[in-house]
């Protein structure tokens, strides 16, 4: 546990004196390689109070945490239960920059991101957002998953694909068999990406219009365009 609290911290302070480079790096979102860790949920027991995240991002390094809840008020913080170290080359599930951001943990018929500040002395993991996703991950599934990322945008935007040659800002993981784990991998791609500034959610609208010189053309039409927006009001709501 000591190596990974060393390199939390180290990381920390690393963020802190690059924070201008990190916002321009932000705005880039690639989905993983074939060698990722595939779990994307976390999962949360409400007996033992254990958010158990199957694989952490740190660096170039990957972890499997455990997280107990501690205090519910006035803050909610955890500490560390238990770690392990992953060989795998990418993780769907969380990953620490300056937050520890966990990408979807079902509680019940529900789903939630979080997002958790590192604090020092004592170093717990404070809650800072939580966000419900469970209808804009539901409506991503039945209106925008199949005929729209795996039907059109996965043609180029996959990795190593043409728009990741051209240095494209988002991809996604192709997805034949609609495999759970791969729809929910892909909705996150999205939420980070229009999450990352501002102006993203509109800039995705205008590229999928064929603007902006998008390479790949015009892919949807004006009415399947509310369909995106209405995704985004979903996710920014």
């Amino acid at each position: 546990m000591y190596q990974l609290l060393v390199r939390l911290n180290r990381i920390t302070k690393w963020m802190l004196s690059t924070f201008s480079f990190m916002l321009l790096a932000a705005n880039t979102v690639h989905a993983q390689s074939s060698s990722v860790e595939m779990t994307i949920e976390s999962s949360l027991d409400l007996q033992t109070l254990i958010l158990s995240i199957p694989c952490v991002e740190v660096g170039a390094d990957y972890y499997s945490l455990d997280l107990r809840l501690i205090t519910q008020e006035p803050t909610i913080d955890f500490e560390v239960a238990g770690f392990d170290t992953l060989d795998i080359g990418g993780c769907l599930a969380a990953s620490f920059t300056s937050t520890l951001q966990v990408s979807q943990v079902p509680v019940n018929t529900d789903v939630y991101a979080l997002d958790f500040e590192l604090l020092q002395d004592p170093l717990l993991f404070r809650l800072t957002q939580l966000q419900d996703i469970t209808s804009a991950l539901e409506f991503y599934t039945q209106n925008i998953a199949t005929q729209f990322i795996q039907g059109r945008c996965i043609a180029c935007h996959f990795v190593d694909g043409a728009a990741d040659v051209l240095n494209a800002e988002i991809l996604y993981l192709p997805n034949p068999s609609s495999e759970s784990n791969i729809v929910k991998a892909n909705f996150t791609n999205i939420k980070n990406f229009i999450e990352a500034t501002p102006d993203n959610d509109s800039l995705y609208l205008t590229k999928a219009s064929g603007g902006l010189d998008h390479t790949g053309g015009n892919l949807v039409s004006t009415q399947e365009l509310l369909l995106f927006q209405e995704l985004f009001d979903l996710i920014q709501q």
